[in-house]
């Protein structure tokens, strides 16, 4: 269940794309709905000689960001639950995922960039970070490429990459929550490339799948998707399921993306990969930097 959906902000037309998602999954799953904004103090001034400056605060600045905050709740439609918000101090990476893990919310719906530059919008931006050291789900949504989500309580179809691994199918927890909140159906993938990697010479030389190798991790994959699909069947969800083959996993499943079938992707950050690879940085940035629908992400404990 969603009990609580938090939106990270910083007073920017871009973070604020995210809140029209929110809204309506805070409908939909009759949840409470939580801003939060960190206030990052002012930087000290180094002179040339590199000694600190110590430079007084403004309190201005955190009256300015708890009235944004304020007047934002005021806006938006709380569905019969107030609507609740507050600021924290620090840099704002650490100071927000600081917050968030001390308060675990059930969902974090936020923008992939906000003030920053667009350009740089992924690597090093607050939810880069975020991605990367909380352990609570986090739906990211791009700015600049509005989703096909209409007015509606939120998604219609989620695909769901998995890649066999215990890692992989732990993103099926909160896909389960929203596919109960917004009744969607769900697609189980997962995608069989021709080629292996070899451990030996280092780095690894990527080799040719022999063709009945490649039948067998085709079967083995159809084999774990069924078992995933019956369990969640038996628990009242609509769902299919669908092996691709080909090069390029990331390439593979925006290919299956780009049809317009569905309004959301939904994986974990990291699984088995080849040869124990992290996702991180490959499959799941590519897809949260071209895809156009939102993209759901999970960072396991381990």
């Amino acid at each position: 269940m969603i009990h609580s959906i938090l939106v990270p902000l910083d007073g920017s037309r871009f973070a604020e794309a995210a809140l029209p998602l929110a809204v309506r999954l805070t409908r939909a799953a009759h949840s409470q709905l939580r801003l939060l904004l960190a206030h990052q103090t002012a930087p000290a001034l180094l002179p040339a000689g590199g000694s600190g400056w110590d430079v007084p605060e403004d309190p201005g600045n955190r009256e300015k960001a708890q009235t944004y905050l304020a007047e934002m709740a005021d806006c938006l439609p709380a569905y019969g639950k107030a609507i609740e918000y507050e600021t924290v101090e620090g840099e704002v990476g650490p100071a927000l995922a600081e917050r968030i893990m001390l308060s675990p919310p059930d969902l974090v719906v936020m923008a992939t960039h906000g003030r920053g530059t667009i350009g740089r919008f992924w690597r090093g931006s607050v939810a880069d970070y975020l991605v990367r050291h909380v352990t609570v789900p986090i739906l990211l949504v791009r700015p600049d490429r509005p989703s096909r989500i209409g007015t509606g309580t939120g998604f219609r179809k989620i695909l769901v990459p998995l890649d066999l691994s215990e890692s992989s199918d732990l993103i099926l927890g909160p896909v389960k929550s929203l596919a109960r909140a917004t009744q969607a159906h769900l697609t189980l993938a997962h995608v069989v490339e021709p080629a292996f990697d070899l451990a030996i010479p280092s780095p690894p030389l990527v080799a040719p799948m022999e063709t009945g190798l490649m039948a067998r991790e085709c079967e083995r994959a159809q084999r774990h998707l069924h078992r995933l699909a019956a369990e969640l069947r038996g628990e009242g969800f609509s769902l299919a399921t669908r092996v691709v083959q080909g090069a390029g996993i990331a390439g593979r499943l925006l290919d299956t993306l780009r049809d317009g079938s569905f309004d959301l992707v939904a994986m974990t950050t990291h699984g088995r990969g080849g040869l124990q690879r992290t996702v991180l940085g490959s499959v799941a940035t590519r897809l949260i930097m071209e895809a156009t629908q939102p993209v759901l992400v999970l960072r396991p404990n381990s």
